[in-house]
């Protein structure tokens, strides 16, 4: 073989030893959460109610509660549970209240939402009197009605000379306030006015007893300018996201100009939205809340004004969810509720989907719960459960207690300094003790060291990537173990290195120094290298999500400006397979986000030949931090797919996580009798005699191609349904593939695959 060959393999021993544990998160791991939650509900009495609720892992059991108290089987007549559902055939006074489904898996369990189920009515118009209502020709009319309370909010509508109107039209405008305005009045408007009110669910109509006559006088010339309504301060309270009218009708000849102000400024241009004189707020948020004044100047500089003030309510929401944690035991949590809402939330601590009490134990206090002294009885499911008569929602986290004491970090074996040849690789390795197993982090002089594991997996077939495109650094953590990987080592490299190893009771440091011999011109290879002279760290992953196999990439590498410890990688619970051909739901929930929410998730995902080579584009989708699913659609039946994935939080992106599935087949009349057969899977080139080959895991294919001289790269790319972990037994000549490390449960009597690179 030769030294392009040699150089070719030592670099595959260095960075292709990378295990399950790094890359991805452990789809095993059964962890309780909803899919679908149940949601509130108006309907007319007698009328028929589904709440719906579907919870993850599918072998959770679900139960149900009414009005916090589990719902008993033929407990409340009327009420049926069937799978995945509650239903009330005819909805009755005695079903009205709240609801909420739990869902059970071994001895966990949480609590959905609340969802209220309510009965829509109507009720009668006030007592009134017969009104006449006398406005000069060319003004605008208010015909004022105060429509009566219903559930949902009734919608207003007139009878006009024995006509029903509905919706605003020509002169007439039909506010939500129940009021009707008529634009430049003439006597043709002359006449009676009934007001009603009309409710969408039970489809009832409500009539005034008495009306209003209109009165249509001669204008005489000029009048005095003034504002007709409203003639005193309105309050008014609007739910997030709907719409608002807030109503100023002027008088006066010449028509007056009405001028709008938001506590004493000028409305934004974005929210400047005028009906005649009147102010139209669209898609209200709760910055819009505060009080608006209508004014107009007089004739003499005088200013007359109206005034409202308008109070925006906003359903209950969680800010930042809860984050699993893992504590030993004897040792103290917190978990913190980052609530929104207006009014402020109620919160309720759940453990288990109990109520906790507070204790000397267990401290509640605001939007935290604290425990101390820990014990293995303390394991659990814990939420916290939001509710300001608006919305309800919830976020669960898990606990897991550690047995054994805690301990500091100690440094096992120091990373070596030394000296290297100038486009030799350098590898650097740091092991280290506690309890809990340390993070290990790699610091230089410019700061964090950092890249991304996930460039490693190369489409193959495609062109060798020139050297340029390789990686300055690459680093492979895992708790209590780290190694810093240089491919190309440049002058630019050399200097002071520093692995940190922390756990939560303190950090431990030890340092190497590289030294660099550059070499002399008549040795230089002529390829160009562009080493980062200034890294940034990404074992932890604070790196913007960089593309896999040279694909472009969301943005460019920044650096950080924080030393705080990035998101863990997202752990992904769907399964790796679908029935549907077009369409795949990935979900996954929160790791650890070490004290910064996770503001965002980044996915990519393209579609793979069974045998590795690509055959799709990537897909980027930016999802909310708050979401934990994402239905990927449009896509091909019977494929293969690749996704990676990664959480960002204000200190950076985190570790990646991915994933492999597939699609299902096109439903036919023979889809059921032909269920969908696994991948097939190829052999490297000189594979050995072990054919016992489990194709339920995935497989490194190696490019056909030999390594001909230093710039060149060999390239792997992961393929299957399932994760695997690369370990190497032979630096030198062979890799062994085996599921032996897996974790979760997998057995350790199983098959091995060796791939021999042996020229």
């Amino acid at each position: 073989m030769d030294n392009g060959g040699q150089r070719g393999l030592k670099v595959l021993s260095t960075v292709l030893c990378i295990c399950h544990t790094l890359l991805f998160s452990c789809p095993f791991v059964l962890s309780l959460s909803f899919r679908t939650q149940p949601v509130s509900v108006v309907q007319k009495q007698g009328g028929a109610v589904l709440l719906r609720c579907v919870a993850r892992p599918a072998s959770a059991s679900l139960t149900w509660l009414f009005q916090g108290q589990p719902l008993q089987t033929g407990a409340l007549p009327g009420v049926e549970v069937h799978p995945g559902s509650l239903s009330l055939s005819s909805l009755q006074p005695q079903h009205t209240g709240l609801y909420q489904c739990v869902a059970h898996l071994d001895t966990n369990a949480i609590a959905s939402r609340q969802a209220r189920v309510a009965i829509a009515n109507i009720e009668e118009f006030g007592a009134t009197h017969r009104r006449a209502l006398t406005v000069k020709e060319g003004d605008t009319a208010v015909i004022q009605c105060p429509l009566p309370p219903s559930n949902p909010p009734a919608l207003p509508r007139y009878r006009i000379r024995g006509k029903w109107l509905e919706e605003s039209t020509g002169p007439y405008l039909i506010l939500p306030s129940g009021n009707l305005q008529i634009v430049s009045v003439s006597p043709e408007h002359q006449g009676m006015y009934k007001c009603g009110a009309y409710n969408p669910v039970t489809r009832e109509t409500r009539v005034e007893a008495h009306g209003t006559k209109l009165i249509v006088k001669d204008s005489d010339g000029s009048s005095p300018v003034g504002i007709v309504y409203p003639v005193s301060p309105v309050s008014l309270t609007v739910e997030q996201s709907m719409s608002l009218v807030l109503e100023c009708v002027v008088s006066g000849s010449p028509s007056p100009v009405a001028k709008w102000t938001k506590d004493g400024h000028e409305l934004l241009a974005s929210r400047l939205r005028l009906q005649n004189s009147n102010l139209v707020l669209s898609d209200v948020q709760l910055n819009d809340g505060g009080n608006y004044t209508c004014s107009v100047q007089t004739e003499d500089g005088d200013v007359v004004s109206a005034t409202y003030n308008v109070n925006v309510l906003v359903a209950a929401s969680i800010m930042r969810a809860l984050s699993d944690q893992t504590v030993s035991s004897g040792s103290s949590v917190q978990f913190i509720c980052a609530v929104w809402g207006n009014p402020a939330p109620k919160i309720t601590w759940l453990f288990n989907s109990s109520p906790i009490l507070p204790s000397s134990h267990v401290q509640i206090s605001n939007f935290s719960l604290h425990i101390s002294s820990v014990t293995a009885q303390d394991k659990g499911m814990y939420q916290c459960l939001l509710d300001n008569g608006i919305g309800s929602a919830q976020s669960a986290a898990r606990l897991s207690v550690q047995s054994g004491e805690t301990s500091l970090p100690v440094i096992l074996s120091p990373p070596e300094s030394g000296v290297y040849a100038e486009g030799e690789p350098v590898t650097l390795s740091c092991n280290a003790s506690g309890q809990p197993l340390p993070v290990i982090r790699w610091y230089n002089s410019a700061g964090p060291i950092a890249t991304h594991p996930a460039l490693l997996l190369q489409a193959p077939g495609g062109e060798a990537m020139p050297p340029e495109d390789v990686l300055s650094h690459l680093t492979m953590s895992r708790p209590g173990s780290s190694s810093l990987y240089i491919q190309t080592v440049t002058t630019a490299h050399a200097g002071k290195y520093i692995c940190v190893a922390s756990n939560e009771l303190g950090s431990v440091q030890a340092e190497a120094f590289l030294t660099v011999e550059p070499q002399s011109s008549s040795m230089v290879i002529p390829v160009e290298t562009q080493p980062t002279v200034h890294p940034i760290q990404n074992d932890e992953g604070e790196e913007l999500f960089l593309p896999l196999g040279g694909g472009d990439a969301v943005g460019p590498p920044t650096e950080q400006s924080s030393d705080k410890l990035t998101p863990e990688a997202p752990i992904i619970i769907s399964p790796p397979q679908t029935h549907k051909p077009n369409t795949y739901d990935l979900e996954w929930r929160a790791g650890r986000d070490w004290g910064s929410p996770v503001n965002a998730y980044f996915v990519r995902y393209r579609k793979v030949e069974d045998m590795g080579n690509v055959v799709g584009s990537w897909h980027t989708v930016r999802v909310p931090g708050s979401e934990k699913s994402l239905p990927l659609s449009d896509l091909e039946p019977s494929s293969l797919y690749e996704v990676l994935m990664v959480a960002r939080s204000a200190a950076g992106e985190g570790q990646p996580a991915m994933l492999t599935f597939r699609t299902g087949k096109e439903r036919s009349s023979s889809s059921s009798k032909n269920p969908s057969k696994a991948p097939f899977v190829s052999q490297p080139e000189k594979a050995p005699e072990d054919k016992a080959v489990n194709t339920h895991y995935g497989v490194v294919i190696h490019d056909r191609e030999p390594i001909h001289s230093r710039g060149s790269r060999s390239s792997y790319h992961l393929s299957g349904d399932r994760k695997f972990c690369i370990c190497c037994m032979d630096p030198k000549s062979q890799w062994w593939l085996s599921n032996h490390s897996l974790p979760c449960g997998v057995p350790k009597a199983g098959p091995q695959w060796r791939l021999d690179h042996r020229r």
